[in-house]
Protein backbone atom coordinates (compact mmCIF):
# COMPACT_ATOMS: atom_id res chain seq x y z
CA UNK A 1 0.00 0.00 0.00
CA UNK A 2 1.32 3.79 -0.73
CA UNK A 3 1.35 5.53 2.41
CA UNK A 4 -0.34 8.94 2.29
CA UNK A 5 3.55 10.71 2.66
CA UNK A 6 5.07 9.15 -0.49
CA UNK A 7 1.76 10.02 -2.30
CA UNK A 8 1.78 13.06 -1.57
CA UNK A 9 5.87 13.35 -2.58
CA UNK A 10 4.66 12.09 -5.79
CA UNK A 11 2.06 13.63 -6.56
CA UNK A 12 4.13 17.11 -6.04
CA UNK A 13 6.99 15.87 -8.06
CA UNK A 14 5.19 14.98 -11.08
CA UNK A 15 2.63 18.37 -11.14
CA UNK A 16 5.46 20.61 -13.09
CA UNK A 17 4.41 17.52 -15.83
CA UNK A 18 0.89 17.44 -15.37
CA UNK A 19 0.01 20.61 -14.55
CA UNK A 20 -2.15 22.41 -17.78
CA UNK A 21 -3.98 25.48 -18.12
CA UNK A 22 -7.91 25.52 -17.82
CA UNK A 23 -10.60 23.44 -17.36
CA UNK A 24 -11.50 20.23 -18.63
CA UNK A 25 -15.20 19.81 -19.53
CA UNK A 26 -16.95 17.48 -17.46
CA UNK A 27 -21.11 17.86 -18.62
CA UNK A 28 -22.73 15.46 -20.23
CA UNK A 29 -22.04 14.93 -24.22
CA UNK A 30 -24.04 17.29 -26.04
CA UNK A 31 -25.72 15.34 -29.31
CA UNK A 32 -23.97 15.57 -32.50
CA UNK A 33 -25.15 18.46 -34.38
CA UNK A 34 -26.04 17.59 -38.36
CA UNK A 35 -22.97 18.86 -39.38
CA UNK A 36 -20.95 16.64 -36.58
CA UNK A 37 -23.18 13.27 -37.74
CA UNK A 38 -22.38 13.42 -41.10
CA UNK A 39 -18.22 13.96 -40.02
CA UNK A 40 -19.35 11.27 -38.13
CA UNK A 41 -20.55 8.96 -41.09
CA UNK A 42 -17.37 9.84 -42.84
CA UNK A 43 -15.06 8.69 -40.79
CA UNK A 44 -16.94 5.48 -39.38
CA UNK A 45 -16.73 4.50 -43.35
CA UNK A 46 -13.10 5.21 -43.23
CA UNK A 47 -12.43 2.89 -40.35
CA UNK A 48 -14.81 -0.12 -42.07
CA UNK A 49 -12.60 0.18 -45.50
CA UNK A 50 -9.37 0.28 -43.45
CA UNK A 51 -10.23 -2.26 -40.75
CA UNK A 52 -12.44 -4.83 -43.25
CA UNK A 53 -12.27 -4.08 -46.57
CA UNK A 54 -8.50 -4.13 -46.58
CA UNK A 55 -7.78 -5.39 -43.30
CA UNK A 56 -4.27 -6.52 -41.59
CA UNK A 57 -1.94 -4.33 -43.07
CA UNK A 58 1.67 -3.79 -42.52
CA UNK A 59 5.15 -5.16 -44.16
CA UNK A 60 4.13 -8.98 -43.54
CA UNK A 61 1.27 -7.83 -45.02
CA UNK A 62 2.04 -5.90 -48.23
CA UNK A 63 -0.91 -5.91 -50.82
CA UNK A 64 -2.92 -4.60 -48.02
CA UNK A 65 -0.74 -1.95 -46.89
CA UNK A 66 -0.35 -0.61 -50.36
CA UNK A 67 -4.10 -0.84 -50.74
CA UNK A 68 -4.20 1.16 -47.77
CA UNK A 69 -2.00 3.64 -49.38
CA UNK A 70 -4.08 4.27 -52.05
CA UNK A 71 -7.07 4.55 -50.09
CA UNK A 72 -5.83 6.95 -48.15
CA UNK A 73 -4.23 8.93 -51.38
CA UNK A 74 -7.46 8.67 -53.74
CA UNK A 75 -9.26 10.33 -50.47
CA UNK A 76 -6.96 13.51 -49.76
CA UNK A 77 -6.97 13.65 -53.67
CA UNK A 78 -10.51 13.82 -53.76
CA UNK A 79 -10.48 16.86 -51.35
CA UNK A 80 -8.96 18.89 -53.86
CA UNK A 81 -5.05 18.06 -52.65
CA UNK A 82 -2.11 16.87 -54.77
CA UNK A 83 -0.55 14.26 -52.11
CA UNK A 84 2.75 12.84 -52.24
CA UNK A 85 4.25 9.67 -51.72
CA UNK A 86 7.44 9.73 -49.94
CA UNK A 87 9.55 6.31 -50.51
CA UNK A 88 10.83 4.51 -47.25
CA UNK A 89 12.55 1.64 -47.74
CA UNK A 90 13.21 -0.66 -45.53
CA UNK A 91 15.51 -3.87 -45.80
CA UNK A 92 14.32 -3.51 -49.76
CA UNK A 93 10.73 -3.28 -49.01
CA UNK A 94 9.55 -0.03 -50.72
CA UNK A 95 6.83 1.90 -48.05
CA UNK A 96 5.64 5.40 -49.01
CA UNK A 97 4.79 7.63 -46.21
CA UNK A 98 1.60 10.12 -48.13
CA UNK A 99 1.63 13.74 -47.48
CA UNK A 100 -1.16 16.36 -48.88
CA UNK A 101 -0.13 19.81 -48.45
CA UNK A 102 -2.22 22.68 -47.75
CA UNK A 103 0.15 25.54 -48.24
CA UNK A 104 -0.05 28.90 -46.19
CA UNK A 105 -0.80 31.88 -47.78
CA UNK A 106 1.57 34.48 -45.73
CA UNK A 107 4.41 32.60 -44.33
CA UNK A 108 4.06 29.42 -46.25
CA UNK A 109 7.40 28.51 -45.05
CA UNK A 110 6.42 27.95 -41.43
CA UNK A 111 4.76 24.53 -40.70
CA UNK A 112 2.45 22.52 -38.69
CA UNK A 113 2.04 18.88 -39.08
CA UNK A 114 -0.61 16.66 -38.46
CA UNK A 115 0.02 13.06 -38.56
CA UNK A 116 -1.07 9.59 -37.99
CA UNK A 117 0.34 6.16 -38.95
CA UNK A 118 -1.99 3.43 -41.21
CA UNK A 119 -0.14 0.09 -40.98
CA UNK A 120 -1.72 -2.46 -38.36
CA UNK A 121 -0.08 -4.63 -35.80
CA UNK A 122 0.73 -8.20 -37.18
CA UNK A 123 -2.60 -9.68 -36.39
CA UNK A 124 -5.14 -7.16 -35.79
CA UNK A 125 -7.11 -5.18 -38.25
CA UNK A 126 -6.27 -2.00 -36.69
CA UNK A 127 -9.69 -0.62 -36.20
CA UNK A 128 -8.51 1.77 -33.33
CA UNK A 129 -4.98 1.26 -33.30
CA UNK A 130 -4.65 2.98 -35.78
CA UNK A 131 -7.75 3.29 -38.02
CA UNK A 132 -9.46 5.95 -35.79
CA UNK A 133 -6.15 8.07 -36.11
CA UNK A 134 -6.34 7.42 -39.84
CA UNK A 135 -10.00 8.50 -40.06
CA UNK A 136 -9.38 11.47 -37.72
CA UNK A 137 -6.85 12.61 -40.31
CA UNK A 138 -8.78 12.18 -43.17
CA UNK A 139 -11.67 13.88 -41.48
CA UNK A 140 -9.00 16.99 -40.63
CA UNK A 141 -8.16 17.20 -44.26
CA UNK A 142 -11.51 17.34 -45.36
CA UNK A 143 -13.26 20.03 -43.37
CA UNK A 144 -9.74 22.25 -43.70
CA UNK A 145 -9.07 22.09 -47.53
CA UNK A 146 -10.81 25.35 -48.47
CA UNK A 147 -9.72 26.91 -45.55
CA UNK A 148 -6.67 29.74 -45.77
CA UNK A 149 -4.10 30.11 -43.48
CA UNK A 150 -1.07 31.89 -42.70
CA UNK A 151 0.77 29.37 -42.01
CA UNK A 152 1.24 25.74 -44.26
CA UNK A 153 -0.59 22.36 -42.71
CA UNK A 154 0.88 19.05 -43.41
CA UNK A 155 -1.50 15.97 -43.31
CA UNK A 156 0.75 13.02 -43.31
CA UNK A 157 -0.11 9.21 -43.25
CA UNK A 158 2.94 7.47 -42.09
CA UNK A 159 4.00 4.04 -42.64
CA UNK A 160 5.46 1.43 -40.46
CA UNK A 161 4.90 2.63 -36.92
CA UNK A 162 4.16 -0.66 -35.78
CA UNK A 163 7.75 -1.95 -36.64
CA UNK A 164 7.63 -4.66 -34.44
CA UNK A 165 10.95 -6.13 -34.45
CA UNK A 166 13.05 -3.84 -36.34
CA UNK A 167 15.02 -0.64 -35.08
CA UNK A 168 12.75 2.43 -34.39
CA UNK A 169 14.92 4.18 -37.81
CA UNK A 170 12.62 1.79 -39.61
CA UNK A 171 9.55 3.93 -38.57
CA UNK A 172 7.87 5.94 -41.77
CA UNK A 173 8.07 8.84 -39.00
CA UNK A 174 11.88 9.11 -38.74
CA UNK A 175 12.46 9.17 -42.66
CA UNK A 176 10.18 12.21 -43.14
CA UNK A 177 11.13 14.07 -40.31
CA UNK A 178 14.53 13.51 -41.09
CA UNK A 179 13.74 14.70 -44.82
CA UNK A 180 11.75 17.97 -43.08
CA UNK A 181 15.62 18.27 -40.96
CA UNK A 182 17.65 18.08 -44.16
CA UNK A 183 15.41 20.87 -45.92
CA UNK A 184 15.39 23.26 -43.70
CA UNK A 185 11.33 23.08 -42.45
CA UNK A 186 10.52 25.39 -39.54
CA UNK A 187 8.29 23.07 -37.99
CA UNK A 188 5.84 25.55 -35.32
CA UNK A 189 4.30 21.97 -33.62
CA UNK A 190 2.99 18.44 -34.58
CA UNK A 191 0.38 16.27 -33.66
CA UNK A 192 0.15 12.15 -34.12
CA UNK A 193 -3.39 10.85 -33.97
CA UNK A 194 -2.75 7.61 -32.14
CA UNK A 195 -5.69 5.04 -31.23
CA UNK A 196 -8.30 8.21 -30.39
CA UNK A 197 -11.66 6.33 -30.31
CA UNK A 198 -11.99 4.15 -26.81
CA UNK A 199 -14.06 5.80 -24.20
CA UNK A 200 -16.21 4.94 -21.11
CA UNK A 201 -17.75 5.82 -18.70
CA UNK A 202 -17.44 2.97 -16.08
CA UNK A 203 -15.64 3.69 -12.56
CA UNK A 204 -11.96 2.15 -12.76
CA UNK A 205 -11.81 1.54 -16.85
CA UNK A 206 -8.66 3.85 -16.84
CA UNK A 207 -5.04 2.39 -16.02
CA UNK A 208 -1.61 4.23 -15.68
CA UNK A 209 1.87 3.01 -15.22
CA UNK A 210 2.35 4.11 -11.54
CA UNK A 211 2.24 7.17 -10.19
CA UNK A 212 -0.02 8.53 -12.58
CA UNK A 213 -3.44 6.94 -11.07
CA UNK A 214 -2.02 9.35 -8.33
CA UNK A 215 -3.35 12.13 -10.03
CA UNK A 216 -5.26 11.77 -13.37
CA UNK A 217 -8.86 10.40 -13.60
CA UNK A 218 -9.90 6.96 -13.46
CA UNK A 219 -12.95 7.01 -15.69
CA UNK A 220 -12.09 6.26 -19.62
CA UNK A 221 -13.76 9.30 -20.65
CA UNK A 222 -11.07 11.54 -21.94
CA UNK A 223 -8.85 12.21 -24.77
CA UNK A 224 -4.80 12.56 -23.87
CA UNK A 225 -2.41 15.47 -24.79
CA UNK A 226 0.80 13.83 -24.61
CA UNK A 227 4.36 14.39 -24.95
CA UNK A 228 7.91 14.76 -23.33
CA UNK A 229 9.17 17.47 -20.95
CA UNK A 230 10.62 19.83 -24.09
CA UNK A 231 7.61 20.07 -25.71
CA UNK A 232 5.66 21.31 -22.95
CA UNK A 233 4.57 24.43 -23.87
CA UNK A 234 3.12 22.86 -26.83
CA UNK A 235 1.58 20.58 -25.21
CA UNK A 236 -0.01 22.95 -22.79
CA UNK A 237 -1.17 25.11 -25.72
CA UNK A 238 -3.21 22.50 -26.93
CA UNK A 239 -5.02 21.37 -23.92
CA UNK A 240 -5.62 24.88 -23.20
CA UNK A 241 -7.25 25.49 -26.92
CA UNK A 242 -9.05 22.16 -26.54
CA UNK A 243 -10.53 22.83 -23.38
CA UNK A 244 -11.47 26.18 -24.25
CA UNK A 245 -13.10 25.23 -27.84
CA UNK A 246 -14.14 21.28 -26.90
CA UNK A 247 -16.82 19.91 -24.89
CA UNK A 248 -15.17 16.61 -24.38
CA UNK A 249 -12.61 16.05 -21.45
CA UNK A 250 -9.24 16.31 -22.01
CA UNK A 251 -5.95 15.57 -19.90
CA UNK A 252 -1.95 16.62 -21.22
CA UNK A 253 1.08 14.82 -19.70
CA UNK A 254 4.38 16.91 -20.50
CA UNK A 255 6.42 13.75 -19.44
CA UNK A 256 9.85 12.93 -18.08
CA UNK A 257 12.31 11.32 -20.17
CA UNK A 258 12.10 8.35 -18.18
CA UNK A 259 7.86 7.71 -19.08
CA UNK A 260 8.95 5.62 -22.37
CA UNK A 261 5.06 5.04 -22.89
CA UNK A 262 4.67 8.79 -23.68
CA UNK A 263 6.94 8.18 -26.76
CA UNK A 264 4.54 5.43 -28.74
CA UNK A 265 3.70 7.16 -31.57
CA UNK A 266 5.05 9.17 -34.19
CA UNK A 267 5.76 12.20 -32.36
CA UNK A 268 8.61 10.49 -31.10
CA UNK A 269 11.12 11.31 -33.68
CA UNK A 270 9.94 15.03 -34.08
CA UNK A 271 10.60 15.27 -30.56
CA UNK A 272 14.11 14.00 -30.68
CA UNK A 273 15.34 16.56 -33.92
CA UNK A 274 14.24 19.10 -31.48
CA UNK A 275 10.83 20.24 -32.82
CA UNK A 276 7.74 20.48 -30.34
CA UNK A 277 5.49 17.78 -30.65
CA UNK A 278 2.87 15.64 -29.00
CA UNK A 279 0.00 12.17 -29.80
CA UNK A 280 -3.30 12.76 -29.36
CA UNK A 281 -4.44 9.30 -27.78
CA UNK A 282 -7.27 7.87 -25.77
CA UNK A 283 -4.36 6.02 -23.84
CA UNK A 284 -4.33 2.74 -26.05
CA UNK A 285 -3.47 -0.78 -23.85
CA UNK A 286 -3.99 1.58 -21.22
CA UNK A 287 -7.91 1.11 -21.05
CA UNK A 288 -8.76 -0.71 -24.61
CA UNK A 289 -8.68 -4.36 -24.02
CA UNK A 290 -8.78 -5.15 -28.04
CA UNK A 291 -5.32 -3.10 -28.35
CA UNK A 292 -2.96 -5.20 -30.34
CA UNK A 293 -5.50 -7.94 -30.90
CA UNK A 294 -7.44 -9.86 -33.61
CA UNK A 295 -10.61 -8.11 -31.95
CA UNK A 296 -9.56 -4.25 -32.49
CA UNK A 297 -12.49 -4.18 -34.92
CA UNK A 298 -14.56 -1.66 -36.17
CA UNK A 299 -17.81 -2.30 -34.18
CA UNK A 300 -15.56 -1.92 -30.62
CA UNK A 301 -14.74 2.25 -31.39
CA UNK A 302 -17.22 4.55 -30.14
CA UNK A 303 -17.68 7.06 -33.20
CA UNK A 304 -19.47 9.70 -31.30
CA UNK A 305 -16.94 10.19 -29.03
CA UNK A 306 -14.09 10.42 -31.95
CA UNK A 307 -16.56 12.61 -33.39
CA UNK A 308 -16.30 14.81 -30.76
CA UNK A 309 -12.89 14.72 -29.96
CA UNK A 310 -11.60 15.65 -33.83
CA UNK A 311 -13.97 18.69 -33.49
CA UNK A 312 -11.93 19.64 -31.01
CA UNK A 313 -8.70 18.97 -32.76
CA UNK A 314 -9.89 21.05 -35.65
CA UNK A 315 -10.61 24.12 -33.48
CA UNK A 316 -7.48 23.79 -32.16
CA UNK A 317 -5.45 23.33 -35.89
CA UNK A 318 -7.55 26.06 -36.66
CA UNK A 319 -6.26 28.57 -33.69
CA UNK A 320 -2.54 27.04 -34.45
CA UNK A 321 -2.24 27.48 -37.98
CA UNK A 322 -3.53 31.48 -37.43
CA UNK A 323 -0.42 32.36 -35.63
CA UNK A 324 3.04 32.21 -36.79
CA UNK A 325 4.94 32.16 -33.49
Amino acid sequence: MISSTSGFLAKAMLWPYVSMPGVSYTGERPALTDEQYTSKERMTRHVHVLAHEIGERHSGCYRSLQAARGYIQTQFESYGYKPKAHLHLVDDCEMFNIEAVLPGKLFPEINLIIGAHYDSYPGSPGANDNGSGDAGLLELAYQLASVQFPITIRFVAFVNEEHCNLPAETMGSFAYVKYCWENGFKINGMMALETIASYSNELNSQKYPWPFSLLFPSTANFVGFIGNRKSRQFIRHCVGLFRENAKFSCEGLAAPWVIRDAGRSDHFFFQRFGYPALMVTDTANFRYQHYHTKDDTADKLDYDGLTLVVDGLKRVICHLAKNKR
